[in-house]
Order: C-alpha cells, then structure tokens, then sequence
C-alpha cells in the first residue's frame, strides 16, 4: 500500500469519527406512501405520494415507566408494577409528490396537505401491544393563499397520559397516516436520544495554575476571565492557524502537550457510531423545558442564560471543504464571545473533507461542534444544470435541527457564516432574546432580527494606500457612509476581503497585508497579539476581518433567534412560534445581522443602495473582547 493511499484511509477514518448522521439525533423518520387524489373527494390520479414524519419524545424527571416480568401478558396486573409518566412528543410533517420536480427553495408540501392534515385523526400514534391510540395535533403554516407558506413543514404534537404499564415501559408505537396510507413505521420513544456532547476544553498553562488554592470573589472572576480568554485564543490557534500542541508561537507548546492527548483521546468518541442500544428501563430523553413535577419551568428566558446556546447552520455548497472549515471557523471563535457555545452544522457535499479537516477536528473535541451528515432525503437534482440543489431542503434542515434541541432548554440563533450578530453593547444570544423584542411588549419566544449588508471599505482603503479607515466608524468627518460605497472601488477590493476570510495566514506573508493593518488601525483596530492573519509567528496582527467592514445598508429578509422548544416551524428567514407564544420583530438599534453578501463571491446590488449606515465602532465590542483574549 502506498504512502498517499495511508494518508487518505486515515484521513477518511478520522472523518467517520466526527460525523453523526442524522438519523443519530434522536429522531425518526417515517416515510408512508399513499395514492393521491382522496384528500378531498374520490381518486383523480393514482400517483403515489410520500408522507415523510420526523418525530421525538422527552419526559419530565425520572421515567415511571413499568417493570415487567418476561412472559407476562398486557393487562395481567399482577405481574407488572404500575405505569406512569408522561410523554412529550413532538415532530414535523410534509407531503411530497415524487413526480413533481423541486422548482423553489423548499422541498414542501402538495396542494392536498391543507385537506389531509385538518381529517380527524388524519396521523396517530398506535401501540402495538395494547392496541390505544393516540391522535396527534398537526399545524400547518396558514393561511395557505400565502405561496411562502409553502416552505414550512407541518408541525405535530402530541401528550401522552396514563400509559398503560407496557406502553409506558416499552415506549414502542407505531406511526399511521388515515386515509389511503397504506404503510407505516416504528417509533422506538426510547431510543429518542443523541450523543451527549463532550464538556468543552479548557487548557490550563504553566503559571496559570495557583496551586489549588480556591479564587473568592473578584479573584475566582478574574480567573474565569483568563481561562475564557485562553480558550478563545486556543480555539483560533487550532482552528484558523492550525496549530497544533507544541506549535504555539508563545512557547506554551511543553504545557500543553498533555492537554493535546485528551483533546485526541475524547475526538476519538465524538461522533461514533454507536448504534441505538435498547435499554427500556433507560426512558424517554428528559425534557429539559420540564421540572421534576412535570410543570414548565417558570422565568425559562432567565433560565435559558445558564445552559447553552447554540447555532443551526444549513449544508454549504461551491467552496472547498477547507474554506469553508475557515468561513466557520472565524464565525465560531466571534460568537462564542456572544454566549454562542455549539453550533450544529449540517453537510451534504463534501461532509468527509470537512470532518478530516484538523481544525474541525479540534473544534468538536473542544465540545463546540457537532457534524450532521443529511441524508434523510435525496439530494435534489436542479433541472437545468443537473448539479446538487443547494437549497431544495434547507428548511427542513433548520426543522431538523431545531427538532434534536426541542427536548433542551435553550436559545438558539439560523444563520449562514457569512451573517454576523451585532449589538451596540455587551450582552448574549439569550439576552438580545429576552431583551430585543419590540418597544413595550414582553419576551418574545422567537425574534426576527433584521440583517443589514456589510461592506468591506476597508479593503478598499488597504488596497488603496490611503489610510482613510474604512473599517468600523474609521472614517467619521471624513466622507460619508454613501461616499464609500463606490461599486468599482468595492470590486477591485473583493479578491483581498475574500483572503482574509479563506487564507488570513497566507495573506500576513504578503506584501499587501500591511495595508489591511493601516486600514484596520484606522478603524479603531491596532495590530495587537497574534491576530488572524499573524501566521503564528509572533508578529502582530489583524484580530478578525470583521474590524474592516465600515458600511452597511438595508436587507429585506431577518434572521430568527428562538427559544427551540417554544417554535413551531422555520424557513431560512422566520421562524413561528407555537399557538399562544409571541413572535416579534427587533429593533435594529438592538440587534441586527451584518450580511457579509460579498465574503467569498462578489455579490454587489445594483441600483441606488438605501438606509446606508455607518457600521458603529462600539458595536464590534466582540472584537475587543477577541484582542483581549490574546494578551
């Protein structure tokens, strides 16, 4: 066997290692054919339609569930210990006629999901063993004269009560569809669970370590301070330099050696296959919205700031897996200043490369990232061009993985790499939340944050030489916010902003790169520490690219940041909450995406642009906090 052929196998064996399908997120999914045409009134067409079901479960506490003695029968009582608990289950639903080619950007419903899904007891849940039924509550995204409407998924519910003690120990049902539906499926309730994720690492380095003394008081913050900037500073040595232990340009490399076998050690678990072992007396996943009594959680927003939040991020198409593991790399390290601790990525193309990637790798042993192989359809085929459709089951993604985090108690952000949150002054995912809904209305459960373009005038002013602080308020008394956004200027810049973002070490070797430290100085952003572009030589550098976007302006399509198990269903741009919970839309003044259309393809308007804006100095206060990190 040659070389290169090693290289490769154990590249490919690293790479199952750190994917999941997504079938491995706890949730079923149910495919149940049926012949078209009785929805409404007699058979018009005898084509086959496909029901596709995802479904999952929870419980509040310590599943009651029973205890049977094998042999024993249903209903002999004697044998068996009394049933209990209760069974939260939740899911998404869609019809999809296989002779009807995707056109849009959603794979969606037929026209005859409207009639269906209103029937009485058009989808249930059926014990096998005792025979009860349970009628599950479907949703649909109306009013259905809305053609946008058509992107979402239905939505299904269901409590189940007072199982009877061998439903409530083997949590076993199966799936029917009413009418014409002539197939069915199994949900295994029990096995409704994923991979916990590992804890996240945290490096300690020489002299970092007090001896074992416990800090009090100011001294145990400050402590958590440094050992949050260390973790920041690592996370982008390892995943946008790449360095490995030992390579770290501060000499720390001895230190942490150790460190580095754990981080391979728990890679090796991230991920596996482990299969879904059968333990019924293990229960349903717990729901995390519930206390121990079963009752929701009081204050859930103020309790969702100690848990995780996290981002859903759709597969990528058009880049090679190494830039976009960049793309996400630098989206991770700056939103994990905003509270962002996981992000849930999903891949289609090109999934193998990524999870190879090194520094993918030591993002999810740090317990950052998770990577969802999709495969619960097929990959649809554009009709004129033959290649991958890249956006035929985005929605349904973002569903999916809103459904693997509806069991927890957590805030969660939809978003691409290429969209950055931005708020004028230190706060949390679950914060602007809590605190961004509209003027004198309360919480909401999901928020529509609106996205603004970015522009990179500072590319434009290191190309130019001119100094004049393109950047983040760098050019105030000087020109206007319009005056900056000269298209042919914006074009000529485009290849140097999209280097920084697919090859910031490559372009810190480089002539030009002094330009883009000028610019960025200018800004307000002075070379400190290492930086992305310092190519962990020593020198310094330009802490994030983001510190060279100095314009923005209007954006017609948000972004949602949610409470998951509050949401009903979501497309790429809204998400809508479940019946009797708030949606609301956010001050722009609050919070709002900095669209970055033109981070690896030039994606310039035409036409005038309008609501042009300054992108404010003291907005891009996470980028203070990543130079803090790295002194």
């Amino acid at each position: 066997m040659t070389l290169p052929l090693l290289f490769v196998l154990a590249a490919v064996s690293c790479a199952q290692a750190q994917l999941l399908r997504s079938s491995e997120l706890g949730i079923t999914k149910c495919e149940l054919q049926a012949s078209r045409g009785r929805a409404n009134e007699g058979r018009v067409e005898d084509k086959p339609v496909l029901l596709y079901v995802f479904i999952t479960a929870c419980s509040a506490g310590t599943w009651r569930g029973s205890s049977i003695v094998p042999g024993s029968e249903p209903g002999s009582g004697s044998k068996q210990q009394a049933g209990g608990g209760t069974l939260h289950v939740a899911g998404h639903f869609f019809l999809h006629d296989p002779a009807r080619p995707i056109r849009t950007t959603q794979l969606q419903a037929v026209d005859e999901a409207k009639d269906w899904a209103v029937q009485e007891g058009a989808l249930l849940l059926k014990s096998p063993h005792t025979g009860r039924e349970w009628p599950l509550t479907l949703q649909l995204a109306g009013p259905w004269s809305n053609p946008h409407r058509h992107r979402y998924p239905g939505r299904l519910s269901a409590v189940l009560t007072d199982l009877d003690p061998v439903d409530a120990a083997l949590l076993e049902f199966h799936v029917l569809a009413r009418p014409d539906f002539h197939t069915s499926c199994t949900f295994l309730a029990s096995t409704a669970r994923a991979p916990a994720w590992p804890p996240p690492v945290m490096r300690a380095r020489d002299g970092d370590d007090d001896g074992g003394e416990a800090h009090t008081g100011a001294e145990e913050r400050d402590a958590r301070r440094r050992r949050r900037r260390r973790a920041r500073r690592q996370l982008w040595e390892r995943s946008v330099l790449g360095l490995q232990s030992g390579d770290s340009s501060d000499g720390a490399g001895d230190a942490d050696q150790s460190e580095e076998g754990r981080v391979q050690s728990g890679g090796d678990l991230v991920g596996r296959r482990i299969g879904h072992s059968l333990d019924i007396r293990q229960g349903p996943q717990h729901c995390g919205w519930l206390d121990e009594t079963g009752a929701e959680i009081e204050d859930e927003l103020t309790a969702a700031r100690t848990r995780p939040s996290y981002m859903v991020v759709s597969p990528f198409f058009g880049l090679p897996a190494s830039e976009y593991a960049s793309l996400l790399l630098h989206h991770m390290r700056y939103h994990d200043v905003l509270g962002v601790r996981r992000y849930l990525v999903y891949v289609e193309a090109g999934a193998s490369a990524l999870a190879a990637d090194s520094r993918v790798q030591a993002a999810v042993a740090g317990g950052r990232l998770r990577l969802v192989l999709w495969e619960e359809v097929p990959h649809f085929l554009e009709q004129d061009t033959g290649r991958r459709h890249p956006y035929a089951s985005q929605s349904l993604v973002y569903n999916h993985g809103l459904l693997a985090l509806w069991h927890e108690l957590a805030v969660a952000a939809i978003a691409d790499v290429d969209e950055y949150l931005v708020t004028p002054e230190r706060t949390t995912l679950a914060q602007v939340l809590e605190g961004c809904a509209e003027a004198g209305t309360p919480p909401a459960a999901s928020l529509q944050v609106t996205r603004r373009v970015g522009y990179c005038t500072g590319c434009v002013d290191a190309i130019s030489g001119g100094g004049g602080g393109g950047g983040a308020g760098g050019s105030r008394g000087k020109r206007s916010p319009a005056d900056r956004l000269d298209k042919g200027a914006l074009s000529a810049a485009h290849p140097l902003e999209r280097a920084l973002w697919l090859n910031g070490s490559a372009l810190a070797r480089q002539e030009a790169y002094d330009g883009v430290l000028a610019a960025a100085a200018a800004a307000g952003f002075p070379p400190r520490g290492h930086g992305d572009g310092g190519g962990g030589g020593g020198g310094a550098g330009l802490v994030h690219p983001l510190a060279l976007y100095g314009v923005s302006t209007g954006d017609a399509e948000p972004k949602s940041v949610l409470l998951v198990h509050r949401a009903a269903f979501s497309n790429p741009h809204i998400t809508y909450p479940l019946p009797g919970q708030r949606g609301s839309g956010a001050s722009t003044y609050c919070a709002y995406w900095l669209h970055l259309r033109s981070q690896v393809a030039l994606r310039l308007s035409g036409g005038r642009p309008t609501d042009v804006r300054e992108v404010k100095r003291a907005s891009l206060w996470v980028l203070d906090e990543l130079y803090g990190s790295e002194l």
